[in-house]
């Protein structure tokens, strides 16, 4: 395991794999660690607070500090991330990815650029946005795959450094008209962008719920009647939406562009994936399922690393 080791490169070892970088903060390079930091629920961990605080997503799992709370919150959702509900869902999956792969046959005959950063990303934030919420946004039809999805996930890390250290900001964001932060920072115009749209979503959802008019989607179970009255607000489904789309969306796509950078760059790597995949891809046409996929070891490897 290495969490990072933020150290200058002086030519010399660090002096440990253990190393304070601040008075709230280590960071550790030493993988018989792993157990004592991701500990099983019989041993409690309480997040820092501090660092939660920069990304203000007060009510969401994310931000939950004790471990109690992070349960109640992370129940709802957790069932609809559970294997089996995946698989019920792959055929979203595969909508997205044949659509992307059009667009990738379409550039290469007319021998265009394809941004690969912005296309995952679009093609993850479609997925999320369809499984979370019951639609589609279409990013992977839009200009330049809509790369705002990327620019504002590129915001949110850009801006959580100084965030750390200065939260107010976090709060004079929130109430600045979207026009002034358009002009001022359009990083955080983009995260403010999709923020005002997913509590809107979740104000409809919470609506819909009240009538009884429920779809069955992950917001909606959130919003449902059955969760706790403190849990049913717009804000809270917002944060929690928020979190759920930035994960689903940033480390998805940082895999894949992560992943097909090695393959460009290693050719041992890409002869070796192909050979493999050609046990469940007869065809360059072919479509696997995930269960198909899970079997072939190397695959399942490069995914792991990635």
């Amino acid at each position: 395991m290495e969490l990072f080791c933020a150290l200058p490169a002086t030519g010399r070892d660090p002096p440990g794999p253990i190393i304070r970088i601040n008075p709230r903060e280590v960071h550790i390079k030493d993988p018989d660690y792993y157990d004592d930091i991701y500990a099983s629920s019989a041993r409690k961990r309480e997040k820092d607070p501090v660092l939660v605080a920069q990304f203000g997503l007060e009510g969401s799992g994310f931000s939950a500090i004790d471990q109690e709370t992070h349960h109640q919150r992370r129940a709802p959702v957790a069932k609809f991330f559970s294997k089996r509900a995946i698989e019920n869902q792959e055929h979203l999956i595969r909508d997205s990815l044949n659509k992307l792969v059009g667009h990738f046959q379409e550039a290469c005959r007319a021998h265009t650029v394809v941004s690969l950063d912005a296309a995952f990303a679009a093609l993850t934030s479609d997925v999320i946005h369809q499984y979370a919420y019951g639609f589609n946004p279409n990013n992977l039809d839009k200009e330049g795959f809509n790369a705002k999805v990327r620019d504002g996930i590129n915001g949110l890390f850009q801006l959580a450094h100084l965030l750390y250290f200065f939260p107010i900001l976090q709060t004079l964001m929130n109430v600045m008209p979207l026009p002034l932060l358009q002009v001022l920072k359009p990083p955080a115009f983009a995260l403010a962008s999709q923020k005002k749209e997913l509590y809107e979503q979740g104000a409809a959802a919470l609506e819909k719920a009240n009538s009884k008019a429920g779809s069955g989607t992950l917001i909606d179970t959130l919003a449902a009647p059955s969760m706790p009255e403190h849990m049913r607000s717009a804000h809270r489904l917002m944060n929690e939406g928020f979190a759920l789309v930035i994960g689903g969306t940033e480390t998805t796509a940082r895999s894949l562009a992560l992943g097909a950078w090695h393959l460009f760059t290693r050719e041992d790597i890409r002869n070796k994936l192909r050979e493999e995949l050609k046990q469940v891809m007869p065809t360059p046409d072919s479509q696997p399922t995930w269960n198909d996929l899970e079997k072939l070891p190397y695959m399942v490897c490069i995914a792991f690393l990635t």
